[in-house]
């Protein structure tokens, strides 16, 4: 293998290779490269993408260019590869002892399988990743002493090139893991599921200026998922997925969904949904399990929550029941199906009269229609008809608007993933569950 393939190998590094610096750590940056090996230098500059031509060969000038390349880039190289990144790090520079150059904190923690607490988990998954950065690019160094501990420490030089840019640009603006996660909240309840891809396009429509990189997301993606009631994690897919989804319904979505295209909003529109959700002006905005409904301000939705709320005379089940019914939509169930698991659960119709039926029937097909559905790639079915485009045929139309109900769907006792009754050999919600 090429040596500049194999540079990961080289570096003094935590994690998969466990190669560290065999020397009494020291904090200035020229001692602490003179500790490395040759191949440990050269692995600094293919890290920093510095092409072998001009990689000095000799041991003294490959020192004096690290520093000068370790100095001149760490601070950009934080300020622009992400606000996890530069997030994370301040965490290490706040512990960082002045008179050793040592970080204080505990940064070995071993398998997360081991532990219940969820701040142990959530160092352990974010060193996993984002303290090899801070390794390959020279920001932090971990030295093997003789009694098998481990020390990391971040040179002189680079604590005052970094906290010299912090002091000057102040703080990331939208640059911490918790940012990335609310406007997370806010597409998740429009897309349902989301790939790597569809988060690095969303989150670059609405912060240009803040690129992420495809292993930053899925760093940031699995922080996310040590909330195990808020996002499922999928590591051999990457998909960061809705409160109410497994695995399979995950994959169904992405399935469902192939023949549409992401639904990518204006920048405008994602920055005033994002801070909506962050800071919105009503309760309403928030369903029966506490997470944000995109929808809250769709008229129909409004209208949908009145109506429930006077037809169970205010009981609290109204809000689930409401819960309940966005879900459906927006996983593309059949009306017929919808109806008969809401009265399985709650008797909804069953307690209605025929004239509040007919109105509950109404409201929920023009709720359905002006909803984004997650099958739909967070198009609804109204924006999808309006599209004078030659694939029209491809898209879900909305549901016409009836004045009587409907008719009981002829399979009533089929779950939504089992086989069709029909013979077709496909699942029920992929054939005439979805007819």
């Amino acid at each position: 293998m090429a040596e500049k393939d194999d540079w990961k190998k080289q570096l003094p590094y935590i994690g998969e290779y466990e190669l560290g610096i065999h020397k009494t750590p020291v904090k200035k940056l020229a001692d602490i490269l003179a500790s490395c090996t040759i191949r440990q230098l050269k692995s600094f500059f293919y890290s920093y993408n510095v092409t072998n031509k001009d990689i000095p060969s000799k041991k003294a000038e490959l020192v004096s260019a690290a520093v000068k390349l370790i100095t001149e880039n760490c601070a950009q190289f934080l300020m622009c590869a992400g606000g996890i990144n530069f997030d994370f790090y301040k965490q290490y520079l706040n512990c960082r002892n002045t008179e050793t150059g040592v970080c204080n904190a505990d940064l070995y923690v071993p398998d997360p399988k081991d532990y219940e607490d969820e701040s142990e988990i959530f160092m352990y998954i974010m060193k996993s990743g984002l303290v090899k950065i801070f390794l390959q690019k020279g920001l932090l160094f971990k030295f093997d002493v003789r009694n098998g501990d481990e020390l990391f420490v971040i040179p002189d030089e680079v604590y005052d090139e970094v906290t010299t840019h912090i002091k000057k640009d102040g703080t990331h603006p939208f640059g911490s893991m918790y940012a990335c996660k609310e406007f997370a909240d806010t597409l998740l309840s429009l897309y349902g599921v989301l790939t790597v891809r569809d988060f690095k396009i969303l989150w670059e429509t609405a912060f240009p200026e803040q690129k992420m990189t495809r292993e930053e997301i899925i760093e940031f993606m699995k922080f996310s998922s040590r909330d195990n009631d808020v996002y499922n994690f999928h590591e051999n897919k990457n998909i960061l997925s809705h409160i109410l989804l497994d695995e399979e319904q995950a994959q169904e979505i992405l399935d469902d969904r192939k023949l549409h295209t992401l639904y990518v909003p204006s920048k405008e529109n994602l920055l005033n949904w994002f801070e909506d959700s962050k800071n919105p002006d009503t309760d309403d905005a928030f369903n029966s399990q506490g997470k944000f409904e995109f929808e809250y301000k769709n008229p129909c939705y409004i209208q949908m929550k009145g109506f429930l709320e006077k037809a169970r005379k205010h009981d609290e089940d109204s809000d689930e029941i409401l819960t309940d019914i966005m879900f459906y939509i927006k996983d593309g169930f059949r009306m017929n199906q919808v109806i008969e698991i809401l009265n399985e659960d709650y008797e909804l119709t069953q307690t209605m009269s025929a004239k509040e039926a007919e109105k509950f029937f109404k409201i929920y097909q023009e709720l359905n229609n002006s909803t984004h559905l997650w099958v739909n790639y967070g198009s609804s079915p109204n924006d999808l008809s309006s599209q004078k485009t030659h694939d029209l045929r491809f898209f879900s139309s909305p549901v016409p608007v009836m004045q009587t109900p409907p008719n009981v769907s002829p399979f009533p006792k089929v779950g939504r993933n089992d086989p069709c009754p029909c013979g077709s050999g496909k699942k029920f919600k992929q054939c005439h569950g979805r007819k």
